[in-house]
């Protein structure tokens, strides 16, 4: 394409060594390339301003078979152009050089009254109408459900048949582009022929996915071009479904599990079946409070991507896959690790140990004490959690709190060294819709006491957080 100021370095030169031409005339236009059936914009340079009354600037193809000229990128040019010059004004408007008689040379005449004509060459070159993906990608991958944009552009090549430049179309030409699909079941062209029209540079379409495999696109060869240099290589996947996995879970609790689509669901929604790969050890359920079974099924209305569902342990040891099934997707199976399951006691304003003390290799002492006085005269409440725990250390901490799964309601006993001292209640009861239990903290008399929990049948007794040491003042 011409560059848009079209001032030649030769010309250039002239002006900046200040030597001045001995009538007005016009700056020599610089060569040009231009794609057979396509156009370039440029304007013509004045030596000097044009006179008060204007200037009628005259463009004429001196081979109009092989080159034309037009005022406007959409128009079909003609063998002659005038253009007014403003006064005092030292260019004209843009106009456009349509190339239309193949490869070769062709050239222009620029005159008006008074002004000593020059002449302009361009030379007309092999143009292509290509295609190209996404960002004009020959080589891409996409789902299933997800079509991606294709696009037919017309461009002019150098000798070796490379792009040089894209060009549009010459005004009052259109090309029509046919793309071809190597294998329907893979993908189809959503609108094709494309046509491209005089002063534009290209069209859109789309590639829309039918099945996976590898699809190959090629455009087809209009009149006046040279065959595109390479087609489109298409690999379309199974969008995928991700789950919840790589988690620990307790031995009888539960943990809330998310499904993700790779692309969103269709139009009448997706049906996705999740099974465990052992119920003896992994169960599944839809509801919170529902009691697990080896399969659910979760519906996804159309257009949306994800939804939820609940995972309950039933062993303390071991890893068990479970995987998603839905038609037109992928999945790959999510492991769930088992661990035994505690529960903890805990000033409540304090929470679990923090996740430090459970990650760190080394025990750390955390006594964690908590002191209240006689006349503070508000409630006070001990926390009990249920938490997998490390299956070396047996610890356990914030982030590994877990709900009791449903359909048990487990009651936990608390020991309290000084009566005296304080009250609590004898147990506390532990079920699903909670995520801790509380005891009420009712200080007596000053002094201390400790507050223990009992481990419940079928738990495993943590290393940390089984008591708690509470001191009462005045």
């Amino acid at each position: 394409m011409f560059n848009r100021e079209f001032v030649s370095a030769f010309a250039l030169s002239i002006l900046s060594a200040g030597i001045t031409f001995a009538s007005p005339g016009f700056v020599p236009p610089s060569p040009g390339v231009i794609g057979n059936n396509l156009e370039a914009f440029t304007r013509i340079e004045l030596t000097e301003p044009a006179p008060p009354d204007g200037l009628v600037v005259t463009i004429t193809s001196d081979e109009p078979l092989r080159l034309l000229v037009a005022a406007s990128n959409n128009e079909a040019g003609s063998r002659t152009l005038t253009l007014k010059v403003p006064a005092r004004h030292a260019q004209t408007d843009d106009f456009y050089l349509q190339a239309l008689g193949g490869p070769g040379t062709a050239t222009y005449t620029v005159s008006a009254p008074g002004y000593q004509t020059v002449k302009g060459t361009i030379k007309i070159a092999r143009s292509a109408a290509l295609i190209g993906g996404p960002s004009k990608a020959l080589v891409f991958r996409t789902t299933a459900g997800t079509p991606r944009p294709i696009l037919a552009y017309t461009a002019v090549l150098d000798d070796a048949g490379n792009v040089l430049d894209e060009q549009p179309v010459a005004g009052g030409l259109t090309v029509k582009v046919d793309i071809g699909t190597s294998d329907s079941k893979v993908g189809v062209i959503s609108a094709s022929p494309l046509i491209i029209k005089g002063g534009e540079i290209s069209a859109m379409t789309e590639f829309k996915p039918v099945g996976s495999g590898k699809a190959i696109l090629t455009p087809s060869v209009p009149s006046g071009f040279q065959a595109a240099a390479k087609p489109i290589e298409i690999t379309v996947n199974l969008p995928g479904i991700a789950l919840t996995g790589s988690i620990n879970l307790g031995k009888n609790l539960e943990v809330l599990g998310n499904v993700l689509l790779g692309e969103n669901a269709p139009p009448g929604g997706l049906d996705v079946t999740l099974t465990s790969e052992d119920p003896k050890k992994l169960i599944l359920s839809m509801n919170q409070d529902e009691v697990g079974s080896e399969t659910i099924t979760l519906h996804i209305p159309a257009g949306e991507g994800k939804a939820t569902y609940y995972i309950q342990a039933l062993a303390d040891s071991g890893t068990v896959n479970y995987t998603a099934v839905a038609k037109g997707y992928h999945t790959v199976p999510s492991p769930i690790t088992l661990a035994p399951s505690g529960v903890m006691v805990v000033f409540a304003p304090y929470g679990p140990p923090d996740e430090g003390e459970y990650l760190s290799p080394m025990p750390r002492p955390n006594e964690r004490t908590f002191f209240t006085s006689l006349s503070e005269h508000k409630p006070l409440w001990l926390t009990i959690w249920s938490v997998y725990l490390d299956p070396n250390t047996h610890r356990g901490a914030d982030i590994t709190a877990q709900r009791l799964r449903p359909g048990l309601s487990l009651k936990v006993d608390l020991s309290n060294t000084n009566p005296a001292v304080a009250k609590v209640p004898s147990s506390v009861t532990l079920t699903s819709k909670t995520l801790c239990g509380f005891a009420e903290f009712q200080p007596l008399h000053p002094g201390e006491t400790v507050l223990s929990v009992n481990t419940p049948p079928d738990f495993v007794t943590p290393s940390n957080a089984t008591s708690v040491k509470a001191t009462v003042a005045d």
